[in-house]
């Protein structure tokens, strides 16, 4: 939600930094990678609310067609993926954007990660590890390890940047070739 939501106001994002840990940001990829495991197809599915609900379901995709394709109007399940992922949101974010990820992480699995959208967006900073699980990073002394880039990010937007300093024009410009053609990376935005 947050990655959508910084993506979504893109310049008039009332935040001035903002993180995401372990964020599953293409939905689709997620899910279908969930079904091929055990977490996936029985654990998982039993911690996430209404036991009624669940105990008739048998895998994430029929929950959350029963809790969010209907209510919502969504016609399939993996078009109400489609809408709710992040990935391309990625590419419209225009803040300081911090997003720590596992790639052993079982939840929000590595395929998922959008590399290059991080790649081509100079505010975005996506920082992995190879152990960490999904939110764990857990050190030989029992704290946490993503806290601390986490608190050192945000306590630099916090304290240390005069936001009111404004850019020169050119200082923070992107050179990039004429298109006739505009990749839109929000275009599902309802304009209202």
């Amino acid at each position: 939600m947050l990655t959508n939501y910084c993506g979504e106001e893109g310049d008039k994002c009332l935040l001035k930094a903002a993180v995401v840990c372990s964020n599953p940001f293409n939905l689709e990829v997620v899910s279908r990678a969930l079904l091929r495991t055990y977490i996936g197809k029985f654990a998982y599915l039993r911690a996430m609310g209404d036991y009624d609900l669940i105990m008739n379901t048998t895998t994430l995709t029929e929950f959350d067609t029963e809790v969010h394709c209907k209510p919502w109007g969504y016609p399939t399940v993996f078009s109400y993926y489609r809408d709710a992922s992040s990935s391309d949101s990625v590419l419209a974010i225009k803040i300081p954007f911090l997003a720590p990820h596992a790639v052993d992480d079982p939840i929000a699995v590595n395929e998922a990660v959008p590399y290059e959208e991080f790649c081509k967006n100079p505010p975005t900073i996506l920082c992995t590890t190879s152990l960490g699980g999904h939110l764990g990073w857990f050190e030989t002394n029992g704290d946490r390890w993503h806290a601390k880039p986490v608190r050192d990010f945000l306590n630099r937007f916090a304290f240390d940047i005069d936001f009111n300093h404004k850019a020169q024009d050119n200082d923070c410009k992107i050179k990039s070739p004429k298109q006739s053609m505009c990749f839109d990376p929000m275009r599902r935005k309802v304009n209202t």
